[in-house]
């Protein structure tokens, strides 16, 4: 699998984003998955299917009569972690039912604490998207290449694990959302020159801007120059998703190189280096890692083996 598929094979599909995050809440088996996901099993089945394909699950079988099997993360995919605390950040954030979301602990310094973005390469521990540079004719080719869909839209019950993310879900769940947000990030901000940029249909890229409007992800702003049109805007909520793009295009550098070296290089305005994305602590200030967070999370109404107590990322 190449690198522009990878990029939006995780975010960009509800499925498999919401399968991801709900595995590193410790849940393995099939039934489990269903049950807390609401997922029928056509789109459960094709879904793991793939993720296994893609080295993000492996299976381990746990039963020989009847044969059953466990899906676990490999490196690839418990390497994801960062992304994981970006979603969970955002929605502590914007979200309106943040105070049903787990909380997290740094084993480090054991206090119950949030997260904050910087570079770990130069130890910073707050990065905005003020702090970095892309160059953007390269960032524009980068997004125009949205891949094809790969899967049918789906619908499913909604299931508890699903709505405490309600608010984030369908910008990280949808690809052509995505790419627009990517693409408004880097500063393509008129509508013509997002539909060249994602080689969109009109009405398609119509109906995305206008649900980031209504989300409060993007401002439809009145220009005057010679003539009145629109540019579209970030505003702080889309902003905030920054961390989660640059961490998922880092992920997509590791696992799935390009040949020739990533296409879009981040740098950190502050270093003059590429980024390195990291998470840092917000009470002790020390970089966070996958090792050294616990969440706490509700107890669900499913009663499993894997589904409550205290997990790490």
């Amino acid at each position: 699998m190449g690198a522009t598929q990878a990029v939006l094979m995780i975010l960009g599909d509800r499925a498999n984003l919401l399968i991801v995050r709900e595995s590193f809440r410790g849940t393995r088996r099939y039934q489990e998955f269903k049950a807390r996901l609401g997922m029928s099993d056509a789109v459960l089945a094709s879904r793991l299917r793939d993720l296994v394909e893609m080295g993000v699950f492996r299976t381990v079988q746990y039963s020989q009569r009847p044969p059953r099997s466990e899906y676990r993360l490999t490196e690839c995919g418990a390497d994801f972690w960062p992304v994981a605390v970006g979603i969970w950040m955002w929605e502590r954030c914007w979200g309106h039912r943040a105070y049903r979301l787990p909380t997290m602990t740094h084993l480090a310094c054991g206090q119950q604490t949030a997260a904050t973005f910087g570079c770990g390469g130069c130890a910073t521990t707050t990065v905005t998207s003020r702090g970095i540079e892309v160059d953007v004719a390269e960032a524009a080719d980068y997004v125009a290449q949205v891949p094809s869909r790969r899967y049918r839209r789906a619908s499913w019950r909604s299931a508890e694990s699903i709505d405490l993310y309600s608010e984030i879900d369908p910008l990280l769940g949808d690809r052509w959302t995505v790419a627009t947000v990517a693409a408004a990030m880097i500063g393509v901000d008129r509508f013509a020159d997002l539909q060249r940029a994602l080689d969109i249909s009109p009405p398609l890229l119509s109906k995305r801007l206008v649900e980031l409007v209504n989300r409060g992800v993007l401002d439809k702003v009145i220009v005057v120059d010679g003539g009145h049109h629109h540019r579209y805007r970030m505003r702080p909520k889309g902003l905030d998703l920054m961390p989660i793009m640059v961490a998922n295009q880092a992920w997509t550098n590791r696992w799935f190189p390009r040949d020739g070296g990533p296409l879009v290089k981040i740098i950190h305005s502050g270093c003059r280096h590429e980024l390195v994305p990291a998470w840092f602590c917000a009470e002790c200030g020390k970089e966070l890692g996958r090792s050294t967070m616990s969440f706490d999370f509700p107890t669900p109404a499913l009663s499993s083996r894997a589904g409550s107590g205290s997990h790490s990322a």
